[in-house]
């Protein structure tokens, strides 16, 4: 049983702790699959700002923009996540897009 000062035995807090280091290790291999997928979607931004630039498009499209977040809160929504924390998320992604591409006017 526990202390009053939240000390458990011993035993317990090995086997917390295993599962807290099994369930951090899930979570690392989760943070790396999104950074490479965020890095693929920096990819396509940037083929796209080229597009863009290529056929004298303007960068920001914002009936685009609203689609997109329309889309990811829909999808937010189906698992339960916070809807406004995901579209300030994916406003943050659509802002970074957009900085690629304007950048892309820079490089050449």
């Amino acid at each position: 049983m526990p202390e009053r000062g939240g000390s458990q035995p011993q035993g317990e807090n090995l086997i917390e702790d295993s599962e807290v280091r099994r369930i951090r290790k899930e979570v690392d291999v989760l943070d790396s699959e999104l950074i490479g997928l965020l890095a693929k979607r920096r990819d396509l931004a940037i083929q796209m700002g080229k597009i863009k630039r290529r056929k004298h498009l303007p960068i920001v499209d914002g009936k685009r923009n609203e689609e997109v977040l329309e889309r990811v809160i829909g999808e937010a929504k189906k698992y339960g996540l916070d809807e406004k924390k995901v579209e300030e998320f994916w406003k943050c992604i659509i802002k970074c897009a957009i900085e690629e591409q304007e950048r892309l006017d820079f490089v050449d």
